[in-house]
């Protein structure tokens, strides 16, 4: 319940969000190149709408980019394989892509050189890479969001090379990768 969420967890001192961004933590590396274990995070009931919670609770921006951690983890395909499906039952939990393109969408507001907001870039890459979900994730939206990203610059290196992933996953979205149009110093 959300307002309990700030009450103490038991008599170990932690907060309930410390909780949560710790399981985060632990899901984010068993999922890292492990077929098996990302295939059980996602397909662990509760998981990927505890996750889409979290995504979408802009008060705690480091569980959110740590959840958002997890779905680029488990919908990673290139060392462990496994990704694709995982990637399938994640867009498929209502409400996830909405989170998650809200997430991305703040990163453009939100970003300084000290604060790393690519977490959220880094879940749509992952499950960009896979064609089966490249639809659902252009009816979300991603390539408007996307898009925000690649119009913004002189915010430094660290926002230039957040653009450089931007321009990877809008390249992974569109029908025909010679229609992107961009800033050549991306």
């Amino acid at each position: 319940d959300a307002e309990g969420e700030e009450e103490e967890y038991g008599d170990s001192g932690f907060e309930l969000t410390e909780v949560k961004e710790a399981a985060c933590q632990a899901m984010v590396h068993l999922a890292m190149q492990n077929h098996e274990n990302k295939l059980a995070i996602v397909r662990c009931p509760g998981v990927l709408e505890a996750l889409r919670d979290l995504l979408a609770d802009s008060s705690h921006p480091d569980s959110q980019d740590t959840a958002a951690m997890v779905v680029a983890n488990c919908a990673d395909n290139f060392a462990a394989g496994g990704g694709e499906e995982a990637a399938q039952i994640i867009v498929a939990t209502r409400g996830i892509l909405p989170a998650l393109g809200s997430l991305v969408s703040q990163s453009v507001v939100s970003f300084t050189d000290s604060a790393d907001r690519s977490a959220g870039l880094a879940a749509v890459i992952s499950l960009s890479d896979h064609a089966a979900i490249i639809e659902k994730l252009r009816s979300a939206g991603f390539i408007e969001s996307l898009g925000c990203m690649l119009q913004s610059e002189g915010r430094g290196k660290e926002y230039d090379s957040m653009r450089a992933e931007a321009l990877m996953a809008v390249a992974n979205l569109l029908l025909e990768v010679h229609s992107l149009k961009g800033d050549h110093k991306v």
